[in-house]
């Protein structure tokens, strides 16, 4: 058989384990009830890629002039993988439900295949830290994964950002140093770490590095009056915390003190009508709207979560139980986020199955702020605009507190005073909007009246 050729014999186990590298075998026979007719037709294929020792299945999808292709999984029967039978039903499924829901399908396969890698790999860190022996050997990078996964055991956000940075500033950079054991790790390890971060430029990283890296060992000193970790606090043996003696560098430490006077706000605001568009534009709008809601908890939304005219979002900031914030949306928002309803994701703001990223939110405010052609400013900015500019309004510090998810203490607290602060909360929206629309308005005239005059 030459070397890419598909050919058309029928897949058989023995076949497939005599393939080659380079080699595809199509399995024509995989629809024999002839289900998958008309516009949508399909095919299973095995193939060995060259330099892999395992034969994989892919389904090949025909619809609408293009090629579509899913794998399947790996011929591996009883080791891990799946066999011809299996591959055939799960081909014929994943076919089927193609032929329902389209491209909406694959984006959603792609992005479940995403998330199971990272938790595969996530677990896989565990376990290897578990398998650790008796001598406390557990690595220092078995360790800061652990943490990671008990970031997202408590549904912390900055769960994926923690372990991005963790293996691009220590896994990468420190290779030893990730693998050496965690209760051998010194004081003078982590400022080797930290040092080189200042030196690439990136203090502004140093601190939040620190604090993760002494949060972990803090995790891994609690991990023996934990019943249900015993075995990792075995593996790891922590007594002590090597960051915990560390300094704060207050030098490198950037207060956001930035905020924007009304004209500027009116001017944002007009700038969003001319340099954003589709689901960022709407997102920005409803964030300044919604009187500064933090970004990455907006971002979080789903339309489960909003319903009758409030929204349901999950305040996971700080230590402690999550607690709901609920905002009531007022109605030129809701005209504003309507349109998006029609994108059918899971998510309030995302192009397909994901929800926008913070980053990207980031990105969109510096090139608008650009455009503005003023003093710059960042999108954390914008939080605090509103509420300096809500207290000049004369809405009262509790309600602003209220509206803006400040202090809260607890779930069922935070349910209480939520309900009881819906209706002043609904009020000081009310005043902002009025606001909103009198400095876009003078900020539009005041251009308008620029570009007219004389030169």
């Amino acid at each position: 058989m030459t070397s890419g050729l598909t050919t058309r014999k029928p897949l058989t186990s023995k076949a497939l384990d005599a393939l080659k590298e380079g080699q595809k075998l199509t399995d024509w026979g995989f629809d024999p009830d002839g289900e998958l007719r008309g516009s949508l037709k399909g095919s299973l294929t095995a193939r060995r890629r060259k330099g892999r020792k395992t034969v994989e299945f892919y389904l090949r999808m025909r619809a609408g002039g293009k090629d579509r292709i899913h794998k399947i999984g790996d011929y591996a029967p009883g080791a891990g993988g799946i066999g011809l039978a299996e591959a055939r039903r799960i081909g014929l499924e994943v076919a089927k439900k193609y032929a329902i829901e389209g491209d909406t399908f694959k984006d959603q396969r792609v992005a479940d295949a995403l998330a199971a890698a990272e938790a595969k790999r996530t677990e896989e860190a565990v376990a290897e830290a578990a398998k650790a022996d008796a001598r406390g050997d557990g690595s220092l990078g078995a360790l800061l994964l652990a943490y990671v996964s008990d970031l997202h055991s408590r549904g912390k956000v900055s769960a994926d950002d923690t372990e991005k940075m963790l293996r691009r500033h220590v896994e990468a950079k420190h290779p030893k140093l990730w693998g050496k054991p965690a209760r051998k790790v010194t004081r003078e390890d982590l400022h080797v770490v930290l040092a080189d971060m200042l030196e690439a430029g990136i203090g502004r990283r140093v601190n939040l590095m620190r604090s993760v890296i002494s949060s972990a060992f803090q995790y891994g000193l609690t991990l023996a009056d934990d019943s249900q970790h015993h075995q990792l606090a075995r593996v790891f043996q922590i007594t002590a915390n090597p960051a915990i003696t560390i300094k704060r560098r207050g030098d490198l430490e950037k207060k956001g003190q930035r905020v924007l006077t009304t004209v500027e706000v009116g001017q944002y605001l007009n700038a969003l009508d001319a340099h954003a568009s589709g689901v960022m534009q709407t997102f920005l709008i409803a964030q300044i709207g919604l009187a500064g809601q933090r970004i990455e908890q907006l971002l979080r939304v789903k339309w489960t979560d909003y319903c009758d005219g409030v929204l349901t979002l999950v305040d996971a900031k700080g230590r402690g139980t999550s607690r709901l914030h609920l905002v009531p949306v007022p109605e030129w928002v809701d005209d504003v986020l309507k349109p998006l309803r029609a994108l059918n994701s899971e998510y309030i703001f995302s192009t397909g199955v994901k929800p926008l990223h913070a980053d990207s939110v980031t990105h969109a405010v510096q090139r608008i702020c650009k455009a503005m052609n003023g003093e710059p400013f960042k999108a954390a900015d914008i939080r605090r605009t509103c509420e300096t500019q809500l207290a000049v309004l004369r809405v009262s510090k509790d309600v602003r507190t209220e509206l803006l998810s400040h202090g809260r203490n607890s779930l069922i607290d935070g349910r209480y005073d939520h309900h009881q602060y819906l209706d002043e909360k609904r009020e000081a929206l009310k005043k902002w909007e009025v606001a909103l629309k009198q400095w876009k308005g003078r900020s539009k005239q005041h251009s308008q009246h620029t570009l007219g005059s004389p030169g």
